[in-house]
């Protein structure tokens, strides 16, 4: 025969289950709104039977198990998704920066537009053919020379705004490697508290929750993979960041070992005041994925696989550079009108020689001071009243027409070329920003479809476990009504 207050330890469980059942149902609840928090639920098993076999009496065929026990709380979340989130995140954060930084560019060229650079060099030679009618006019070689500025400070100002842009890549660099190293630090800190509170056998599940929203942010910056592997006691965390080595292999460099940490290290290459990075003495020169990334080859990248800023600044200096050389190699060959009693000149640079990219190239001072000094002849010009012939001028316009840069585009067609190239660029990594963004966001909603809090489910939970609780006091209150028969009302015969 069983105890008689048995039945009683049995309904006690039930009640603390049910407690505990509803205490997890209002922690959820409570943070519906809070970040990265995982939904919780209570695991339970039931209590085998209480047995004591002996030789007088033997085992029941009626044994009655002991209630429930209470094991722990589980935090509910798919491995799975959360290591596609932080994959997604991390290819999303590097094409969200390439996109961004491209696109200004785009917008910085104003094409098309009346302003932009292919209208200005179409109006820079509108300015020669307009000379070429009119080589003596002071006004025409004063219209011409300002279309030549124009084009020359359009050229500047594209050259200087592609350095700020640089330089803003540069600091938005140094910020993230300094949020990242906050990032490990935090992770750290928790990492240190959940072992120092799971030695007991609890499970941190809140401060898991939080050390996985700091995975999340960090996955933006570069990807990671991690595991936790279980020494002694402890479950311990380690967090590596991936690269590609000289040979293009994928490595793996450790940033977080449980309570130990590499922290990304900024230096500064020779000739160089941009930032990079490494870690554990690792350059991180070619990081997988990751804003960190994006910055990087933003910044930087230069070749046909990896078009940056440097990339088409070099493309723009190649342009300034082949414009100089070509329009001067035809005007040291004219001749100028003399003035004030003077004497025609040649061999004059009509950009100033020491102008070899987009930054410096500008019209020589000695024609900005004079227009006259415009050589359009090819003959010496004898006299201020001889306005000498137009071969110079016309041989100058030619060149619009002639493959003037590497042999096989001409001005306007390599701008043209230029803008095209940049639009599709850009269009591309807006593109892969997009499709990583609709990536992410879908697998945000299956992450919170499981790990999600909902209120109807907790409000259904709520009433379930409310009625269970109630259904294990009622049990008290019936098991005590049957004591009270039998302690008072039982053998009361002959008293």
């Amino acid at each position: 025969m069983s105890s008689t207050f048995y039945g009683f330890e049995i309904a006690k469980t039930g009640l603390r289950y049910n407690q505990k059942a509803l205490d997890v149902t209002a922690h959820n609840i409570a943070n519906v709104e809070t970040e990265g928090y995982s939904r919780q639920r209570i695991e339970s098993s039931s209590i085998d039977p209480y047995v004591t076999q002996t030789l007088v009496a033997p085992l029941t065929n009626a044994l009655v198990g002991g209630g429930v026990s209470i094991d722990y709380i589980q935090q509910i979340r798919n491995q799975f998704l959360d290591r596609q989130y932080r994959n997604e995140a991390s290819l999303m954060g590097e094409w969200t920066v390439k996109a961004e930084a491209l696109s200004y560019i785009e917008k910085l060229l104003q094409e098309p537009s009346d302003i932009g650079v292919m209208s200005i060099i179409d109006r820079f030679f509108v300015g020669m053919q307009e000379l070429a009618s009119n080589v003596g006019s002071k006004d025409v070689r004063t219209n011409f020379l300002q279309q030549a500025i124009t084009l020359t400070d359009t050229i500047n100002y594209y050259g200087s705004q592609l350095n700020q842009i640089q330089d803003e890549q540069d600091y938005a660099f140094t910020t993230s490697v300094k949020q990242v190293n906050e990032y490990i630090d935090k992770i750290l800190a928790y990492n240190k508290s959940i072992a120092r509170y799971e030695l007991g056998g609890n499970v941190a599940n809140d401060l898991r929750d939080k050390r996985n929203v700091l995975l999340d942010k960090l996955s933006e910056y570069a990807n990671i993979t991690y595991v936790e592997n279980k020494v002694g006691n402890e479950l311990r965390l380690t967090v590596n960041m991936t690269y590609f080595d000289e040979n293009g292999d994928r490595q793996e460099v450790v940033l977080i070992d449980h309570d130990q940490a590499n922290k990304l290290e900024m230096y500064n290459k020779p000739g160089s005041d941009y930032h990079y990075i490494r870690v554990d003495g690792i350059d991180m020169d070619n990081l997988e994925s990751g804003k960190l990334k994006g910055y990087l080859d933003i910044r930087d990248g230069n070749t046909d696989e990896v078009k940056g800023i440097q990339y088409y600044k070099d493309k723009l200096d190649y342009f300034a550079n082949s414009l100089v050389n070509g329009i001067n190699e035809i005007h040291r060959k004219g001749w100028t009108i003399p003035q004030g009693g003077g004497s025609s000149m040649t061999g004059i640079d009509f950009f100033d020689p020491s102008g070899i990219d987009a930054l410096s190239i500008k019209v020589n001072d000695e024609i900005i001071k004079d227009v006259f000094k415009i050589a359009a002849s090819d003959a010496e010009v004898v006299g201020s009243i001889n306005s000498g012939n137009n071969k110079i001028i016309l041989e100058l316009i030619n060149l619009r027409e002639q493959a003037a840069i590497g042999g096989s585009d001409n001005f306007e067609a390599y701008m043209s070329s230029y803008i095209a190239e940049l639009g599709i660029d850009t269009a591309y990594a807006s593109t892969m920003r997009d499709n990583e963004e609709a990536l992410l966001n879908s697998v945000m909603e299956q992450r919170m479809s499981i790990s999600g809090v909902s209120i109807d489910e907790e409000m259904a939970n709520m009433v379930k476990f409310e009625k269970s609780y109630q259904a294990a006091a009622r049990i008290l209150t019936a098991l005590d009504e049957m004591l009270d028969v039998l302690i008072n009302r039982v053998g009361l015969v002959g008293r």
